[in-house]
């Protein structure tokens, strides 16, 4: 199917203005222009033939009435058209009837080539012509015939060949310096190999960069390269050269030894091994074309897949290569009639114009092919000489081919990039740019909008060495750094949220250096958080510090989870006991690292020795009161002496910081020491009124009396935690308790008790909010861990699906498409009308169609996955509505259907304007589609607020549905009417863009009557 050519007038003078020859044609053979060289070479004027057919403008000449030129050319142009593949018509011989006297004709012979130019839906919208006048070269070599055939008068002749065949020489070899000096210039990295060992043949800087002052020219890859060795490098090249198929490699890790000091990078890179064919079709070499992409491939979040962009090159440089060597054969053919030194000196010159002409037209296709963006700005105005189509489609409504680049986008007038451009032109200096913003518009005449780039501007040099124009590999990176973003502020608030802990957080990976550390860090090493990372643990903590965690560090490294506690020596002065937990982190099966959860618990450790100290200090009293008594049950005139121990002991006592009380045996308060009166708020002499259990709190009085007196009558000792009650305020008071028995030594008769309490409420009251404080820690990470799960999984899905329906799909249902399409045209008609196969292809092609539409409706809600945060923006309502109309007015017409739109009460909605169209348009599409037959179709759009929502609602008085049903209507796929065609999809997708916009849409149907859409969306 063609369309008719609508070409602008700005893209008519591009085509005007190239310096080839080259005739535009319409799909019905129609003269749309040419270009100023083509009506030099035709003596021609464009007025002439603008608008004729081209079979009428160039008339056959009449003394070569065997000629069969016009009809290949017809059916070229035929052939064309009905495959949409470009075809070369070879050389022809086509003479040009002279301007002053149209009888008279010059003879001219041509290398023809034709292409078709497709639109976006795969239509030929106009057919480039390309012709080169070989008319010299042609005669030349008919000269040399008819030299072979009379050598005795060709003497004088054969010297003017000689002078041909060196000048035609020279001019190649400048050919070949003027690509050489291109390859060398170029940013990306280039070489090429020489023979089944891969010998370095051309290293242009970039390349030599990868190994420093590592020799290359002239070594095979596996003597310059060892490295490599064990890396899939060797075998690709080997199966290259071998199978003359390219390869290309998108993101793969190569390392090499960079620094060529034994260690070995860790780089990403994006590279194409191209087969270099001889004349014969033999395979000679190897051209690699390759850039690093490490950094996008460390940094991004997603990047989509381009392996049918490098499907697509394969195609054409193998259809690039098949022509050519044809061409290759006929040249070599067309040299065989010739002697045999002229045939070595022709064949040396159309060697070398064709390995120049495949050079230079093998590196126009690895730019226009290549996967990132790239332009060539020509001259001090930076005119856009050449614009792959990869740049093109960042700006895919705005003109740029042949325009400066001021006036094509002169948006970057205030922006640093002219300055930088004039610079790399004036000096020659090559200029890196990282993740610069922009405002830009992609289309003409829309907003401009904030693009980041990273890019490249490369001098490009003429044969003098001069600065002749510049070379741009740029990159958007506006996804990726709107991700890289979204990113760092979620870590800027995890960080505020550990920087608020009073723990230490920190992260170390597989060479124990930090790369996370909070604001904790800083009270216990006095130093900021920042200036700790990178830097190793052993010298942070210091070695002692180290050497009492190390063997943690080893266990954690090796996967293993941990909680411990440890005495860390800091500095002389400063010494901590700490809890840790040590957590691995896991990345593809492997550990990269381990998270540090670190709790001061010096407080209660020292706490805990301090009780130990009592208890000892309170044994040993005991073990001094025991003996006492033993003195004293052994004479009663002991127990009326004070005696010298008896006073230190009592001294001990009544300075004792600790609460230290004696007692009957039956619990009657003997003696409590000021401490102890202190902390339970009562004075010296309430002591005797009251009874043992008084001191304890309500709720362990029962424990006290129960269990505790009838154990210290048994086993003499009691050590817990109880809780005393203060007698002034009541508060309850956490204590360690420890208690024993006094018996005499001789009799074992039990003679009272005594006890010794620490106050420990601080230490609980500590030790329960750092149990607190770690629950809410787990809480949180369990919150990341799991949030970060599903985002991977998401990710995966999507690349899945992406993959699955531009891959798998995609390729077989065209591969079916095409050989239905080949038998179609290979059967006689009359064999498929004596089948009856007519409704089998039909109904064959139909399937197609509808399966290409799947994949279509598939690819479209992969699209609104990614598109789905779209920036909000006022878009007019009624604008919307009215383009929707005429995309809608063919099936409008047809259905005779009447659409009324009343949303005067929402003039302007903040949404995507892209996402609003895409709701109105299948909802005013549903409504024609389910029409009912037995009413003329009627469609209501209205419009009104609703609290925070504007309500969009279309109504018809279709088919309505059974909403008992409902529950496929929203579905993927999901379909409640079969009798006309859809796909299920459209509903699908506005639910998910409405409620990705935090919004909600609801139905109201009944059969027979019709259904009303509400859409609600949130201002």
């Amino acid at each position: 199917m063609t369309k008719a050519p609508s070409l602008s007038p700005e893209l008519l003078r591009v085509f005007e203005t190239i310096p080839d020859s080259y005739l535009i044609l319409s799909p019905d053979f129609t003269i749309l222009t040419a270009s100023n060289t083509y009506l030099k070479a035709t003596l021609k004027k464009r007025e002439e033939i603008q608008g004729k057919s081209v079979f009428s403008v160039f008339p056959k000449n009449p003394t070569l009435p065997n000629t069969d030129t016009i009809e290949k050319l017809r059916h070229t142009l035929e052939w064309v058209l009905l495959h949409k593949q470009p075809q070369l018509l070879g050389i022809q011989r086509y003479d040009i009837s002279l301007p002053e006297q149209p009888d008279n004709f010059l003879e001219k012979y041509w290398d023809a080539s034709t292409s078709p130019v497709p639109d976006g839906e795969g239509n030929v919208q106009y057919i480039i012509h390309k012709l080169e006048d070989v008319t010299e070269q042609v005669i030349a070599l008919k000269g040399l015939e008819q030299r072979k055939q009379k050598p005795s008068k060709g003497k004088g002749k054969q010297a003017i060949t000689r002078a041909e065949l060196v000048a035609a020489r020279t001019e190649a070899d400048l050919q070949r310096e003027k690509l050489y000096n291109i390859f060398m210039q170029a940013p990306a990295m280039i070489c090429i190999f020489e023979g089944p060992q891969h010998v370095f043949k051309l290293v242009n800087p970039p390349y030599q960069q990868l190994v420093g002052d590592r020799p290359l020219l002239g070594r095979p890859i596996a003597e310059a390269m060892p490295e490599l060795a064990g890396q899939p490098i060797f075998g690709l090249l080997d199966r290259v050269y071998r199978t003359g198929v390219s390869v290309h490699a998108h993101e793969m890790k190569v390392q090499l030894d960079h620094e060529n000091t034994g260690g070995l990078g860790h780089n990403y890179y994006n590279f194409t091994y191209q087969p270099i064919s001889s004349l014969a079709g033999n395979i000679e070499g190897i051209m690699v074309f390759a850039y690093e992409v490490t950094d996008f491939v460390t940094s991004r979040q997603k990047v989509e897949q381009r392996e049918q962009a490098l499907q697509e090159l394969n195609k054409e440089l193998a259809a690039a290569n098949k022509e050519i060597s044809l061409t290759q054969k006929e040249l070599q053919n067309l040299n065989q009639k010739l002697e045999e030194q002229v045939q070595m000196r022709t064949k040396e010159l159309q060697l070398s114009k064709a390995e120049t002409e495949a050079q230079r037209n093998q590196l126009h296709q690895l730019f226009m092919q290549a996967p990132a963006p790239i332009v060539i700005l020509d001259g001090p105005d930076l005119v856009f000489e050449l614009v792959n189509p990869a740049y093109q489609q960042i700006f895919p409504g705005r003109e740029l081919l042949g325009k400066p680049l001021l006036k094509a986008l002169p948006e970057v007038v205030a922006s640093p990039v002219p300055d930088l451009l004039n610079k790399v032109y004036e000096t020659g200096e090559t200029i890196v740019a990282q993740e610069l913003p922009l405002m830009l518009s992609r289309h003409e005449g829309a907003p401009p909008e904030e693009i980041y780039w990273t890019f490249i501007y490369q001098a490009r040099r003429n044969e003098e060495g001069n600065v002749d124009g510049v070379l741009v590999f740029a990159h958007d990176v506006t996804d990726q750094v709107h991700a890289r973003q979204q990113v760092e502020q979620t870590a800027e608030q995890l960080k505020l949220i550990t920087d608020a802990l009073p723990v230490l957080i920190g992260y170390l990976d597989k060479e124990e250096k930090y790369r996370f550390a909070n604001k904790a860090y800083e009270a216990w090493f006095n130093q900021k958080p920042e200036e700790l990372l990178g830097r190793p643990v052993r010298e942070v903590v210091g070695e002692k510090a180290y050497q009492g965690v190390k063997v943690y560090i080893e266990r954690a490294l090796a996967g293993e989870r941990l909680d411990f506690e440890s005495r860390m020596p800091y500095r002389e002065d400063f010494v901590k006991h700490i809890r840790t937990s040590y957590v691995p982190d896991f990345r593809d099966g492997k550990v990269a690292g381990f998270y540090t959860l670190v709790n001061d618990i010096t407080e209660q450790v020292e706490a805990r020795l301090y009780i130990e100290k009592r208890e000892k200090q309170a044994q040993e009293l005991a073990e001094e009161l025991k003996a006492a008594n033993e003195k004293l049950s052994a004479s009663n005139q002991a127990l009326r002496t004070l005696t010298q121990q008896q006073q230190r002991m009592v001294t001990l006592i009544e300075n004792s910081t600790d609460f230290i009380g004696l007692a009957t045996p039956d619990g009657k308060g003997i003696f409590i020491n000021p401490a102890g009166l202190k902390l339970i708020g009562l004075e010296k002499g309430q002591v005797e009124e009251l009874n043992f259990t008084d001191l304890f709190h309500e709720e362990d009085k029962a424990f006290v009396k129960e269990v505790m007196l009838p154990a210290l009558a048994d086993k003499d000792r009691w050590v817990g935690e109880f809780r005393l009650r203060h007698f002034k305020t009541g508060e309850s008071i956490t204590v360690h308790y420890d208690s024993f028995s006094i018996r005499d030594p001789s009799s074992g008769e039990l003679l009272g008790l005594a006890s010794i309490i620490i106050d420990i409420t601080e230490r609980k009251e500590q030790e329960a909010a750092l149990q607190k404080l770690t629950r809410e820690l787990a809480a949180t990470n369990e919150d990341l861990s799991i949030a970060n799960e599903q985002l991977t999984r998401t990710n995966v899905d999507l690349d899945n699906f992406i993959y699955a329906a531009s891959h798998d799909l995609k390729a077989p249902i065209f591969n079916i498409e095409g050989l239905m399409r080949i038998l179609v045209d290979t059967l006689p008609s009359h064999v498929i009308e004596s089948q009856g196969l007519e409704g089998v292809t039909g109904m064959i092609e139909g399937s197609v169609e509808r399966f290409k539409r799947t994949i279509e409706h598939l690819t479209d809600v992969t699209k609104l996955q990614k598109e789905n945060n779209q920036d909000a923006v006022v878009v007019d309502l009624s604008e919307v509505i009215r383009e929707v109309k005429l995309d809608l007015a063919q099936q409008l017409e047809a259905a005779k259907a009447q659409l009324d739109v009343n949303v005067a009460a929402c003039p302007a909605i903040r949404f995507s304007e892209k996402n609003l169209r895409s709701v109105v348009y299948n909802l005013v599409s549903n409504a024609i589609k389910y029409r009912s037959p037995n009413r003329a179709p009627r469609v209501e759009i209205n419009c009104h607020l609703e609290g925070d929502f504007v309500v969009l609602s279309v109504r018809d008085n279709g088919l309505g549905m059974d909403l008992r049903k409902g529950n496929k209507l929203f579905t993927m796929f999901g379909r409640l009417h079969d009798h006309v065609e859809g796909s299920g999809v459209g509903l699908y997708m506005v639910k998910r863009i409405v409620e990705n916009a935090d919004g909600r849409i609801e139905v109201e149907s009944e059969v027979g009557v019709g259904s009303t859409f509400h859409v609600y969306i949130r201002q």
